[in-house]
């Protein structure tokens, strides 16, 4: 069974790692601020421990992100503590928004790849999708643009990653493809 694989450019890595930035130092400032103005000594421990916990979270995270070290670390399991933190301490409201981050977080880190095969083509939307080949109308592979034209009168146009088309021969891809249309 031939399979091709395309990797998708990560450019939502970008703006996710911005996004995780200012979530940690909300988190900094909330602790911090909760553990000023706290009038018992339960909420001032939490407090405590939460704000310590951010800190250290963002050190990790630009740690991360400048430097090789850590590499395999991932940020959303700061979120998941953090936002069992925000359970303990009885505030649901920032728990939800860290526990939707942390499983956002964990949708936009994979890594997305279009895989061709000779049953059907898998694509990574949100959902995802399959489509047969009697559903499509025709597929080819340009200059790293791969192109899906559906049946349906949808056309789909992805920019794939450089390393990854230079391994796979644009002639021998769009024949098969071809190959397939007309079974």
């Amino acid at each position: 069974m031939k399979t091709y694989s395309f990797l998708l450019p990560e450019e939502r890595a970008k703006v996710y790692r911005y996004i995780t930035l200012f979530i940690l130092l909300i988190n900094c400032f909330v602790f911090g601020f909760l553990f000023i103005n706290a009038t018992d000594e339960r909420t001032q421990s939490l407090s405590r421990f939460g704000l310590l916990l951010s800190v250290i979270y963002t050190i990790m995270y630009f740690v991360k992100t400048y430097t090789k070290y850590l590499s395999r670390y991932k940020l959303e399991v700061s979120f998941i503590v953090l936002g069992i933190l925000w359970l303990v301490t009885g505030n649901i409201f920032f728990a939800g928004i860290l526990l939707f981050c942390a499983v956002a977080g964990i949708y936009v880190s994979r890594k997305q790849k279009i895989v061709v095969t000779t049953e059907k083509i898998f694509y990574p939307s949100f959902p995802a999708k399959e489509f047969l080949w009697d559903e499509i109308t025709n597929v080819v592979l340009k200059d790293e643009v791969l192109t899906i034209d559906l049946k349906n009168n949808k056309l789909l146009q992805t920019v794939i990653v450089s390393e990854n088309s230079n391994e796979i021969n644009e002639k021998e891809f769009n024949s098969f493809c071809i190959g397939q249309l007309n079974k």
